[in-house]
């Protein structure tokens, strides 16, 4: 075996705030593998606000020490990214989230970052920085990261083979082991931690309790898992996947195939085909893989990369981070404040209920925010954005981009910040005019002020209650061609 360790920067915050900074320090963080890894292997999930590098590794360690204390792998939430300084200085860091109230900070390469020995030198890091960018999802040499301290290699040196002993009588061991035939048939598991394989045929595999390994193999299977941290494989072939209770990984393999999460924070892939994935409850990984997938978060704090294809993404409930991927995607964020990232292609996204943050990517997308006060950015291409109720924050990008008002909640105020006379356009619904005024009349309805704003200078359109600031532009650039009234 061998052993990493690192050292870190740990910063602890209150338990109400997370911008509530309570100690910093130092520490030191030990990785063990199971063999002579020396490469971290990780994929990034997708590019969200507060560390663009939220990813999935895939090299596990056996054990993680922090000060020598134990703590569950699947209990950390790691980041990879890079971090901006005043001056030019970069620093390619990886931090490891630790129950949400504590974070590592392992500096991967680059320039050294500052020195912190207390609360207010972090504050005053955080204050240097200019940007945080994305790491991209290159192997990670361990051998080669600045913050390492020392490598141990614990593996035992051969020992000579022992002379022969007569074989003791048999002695009962937890769990067993089962393999099927090319037929179909049905093979169950114990109280215990048990693995089974499907082989060929149409095959059920129930592992009861324990934590079970279920292996489809060929052949439209349905995987039971039932209680415990059970790790289900569909393999080939049009496989039902159905985790139970206990945190458990689900790959439902080739083909067109359907998973769901139940109980516990689940890790699930849908692999190649047109899959159907449920979270079900419990924080949960979820990755469609390629084909046209459709995937519903459920309960918890979820996230989820449609990845390839034209996906149906529904968040559902809780504050979930959505990455829609390559292919046109529809995607709903459901209740809670959720993180939405289209991708590439023509993108449909919708926020729903809750603060939410909106990017289109590339392609021309449709974005609507929903019921309460939501940033949406366009990204590149010609995007139409809907704040819907609440105080909304327009981003239009690159583009030729349309912004829906629609007559919603009395005194709401939406920006947009972006808008370019002649190329983007407002789109107004319910503006009244007097009789044979025609769009003349309807833009004569609008009380269009100039203004300024927190120190901007732009122009107001109001009507019926309802605001719109537009920044960067005055009232006399804006004119018929700016407009679509419906």
């Amino acid at each position: 075996m061998r052993a990493y360790t690192f050292s870190a920067l740990e910063v602890r915050y209150g338990q109400s705030d997370m911008n509530d900074v309570i100690a910093v320090g130092d520490s030191e963080i030990t990785l063990t593998f199971a063999d002579d890894t020396e490469a971290l292997y990780y994929d990034i999930v997708g590019s969200f606000d507060s560390y663009d590098g939220n990813a999935e590794i895939y090299t596990i360690p056996e054990s993680v020490l922090i000060d020598g204390t134990e703590v569950a792998a699947r209990g950390i939430d790691p980041y990879f990214a890079e971090l901006y300084f005043e001056g030019g200085a970069r620093s390619e860091v990886l931090l490891l989230e630790l129950n949400d109230v504590t974070d590592y900070i392992i500096q991967l390469g680059g320039a050294p970052l500052p020195e912190v020995d207390t609360v207010a030198d972090f504050f005053a890091l955080q204050d240097s920085l200019e940007g945080i960018g994305n790491l991209d999802a290159s192997p990670l040499d361990l051998t080669e990261v600045a913050g390492l301290v020392s490598i141990d290699d614990t593996t035992p040196a051969p020992q000579p083979e022992p002379e022969p002993t007569p074989e003791p009588a048999p002695v009962p061991v937890p769990g067993i082991e089962l393999t099927g035939t090319p037929e179909a048939e049905t093979l169950t598991g114990t109280a215990d931690d048990d693995t089974l394989r499907g082989a060929g045929g149409d095959d059920r595999l129930e592992g009861l309790d324990g934590q079970d390994v279920l292996v489809g193999g060929a052949g439209d299977d349905g995987l039971i898992g039932g209680n415990g941290n059970d790790s289900l494989l569909g393999g080939a072939g049009e496989d039902v996947l159905a985790a139970g209770d206990g945190d458990d990984t689900l790959d439902g393999g080739a083909d067109d195939d359907r998973l769901g999460g139940g109980q516990g924070d689940d890790l699930m892939g849908g692999g190649t085909g047109d899959d159907t994935i449920g979270g079900g409850f419990g924080d949960d990984t979820i990755a469609g893989g390629d084909g046209d997938d459709v995937v519903a978060g459920g309960a918890g704090n979820d996230r989820i990369d449609g990845g390839a294809g034209g996906d149906v993404i529904g968040a559902s409930y809780g504050n979930d981070l959505v990455a829609g991927g390559l292919g046109d995607d529809d995607i709903g964020g459901g209740t809670g404040r959720d993180t939405i990232d289209a991708g590439d292609g023509n993108d449909s996204v919708g926020g729903g209920e809750g603060d939410d943050l909106i990017r289109g990517g590339t392609g021309s997308d449709f974005l609507a925010g929903g019921g309460r006060n939501d940033t949406i950015d366009g990204g590149t291409g010609a995007d139409t954005l809907n704040g819907g109720d609440g105080d909304d924050v327009l981003t239009g990008g690159a583009g030729a981009d349309v912004f829906v008002w629609t007559s919603g909640e009395a005194g709401a105020v939406d920006v947009i910040t972006d808008f370019e006379a002649g190329l983007d356009m407002v789109r107004l619904a319910g503006v009244e005019n007097a009789p044979g005024t025609g769009l003349a009349g309807k833009l004569a309805s609008l009380d269009i002020t100039d203004v300024t704003l927190d120190g901007v200078a732009g122009t107001t359109l109001d009507y019926d209650g309802q605001t719109i600031f537009v920044a960067g532009v005055s009232a006399v650039e804006l004119g018929l061609d700016d407009f679509v009234f419906v």
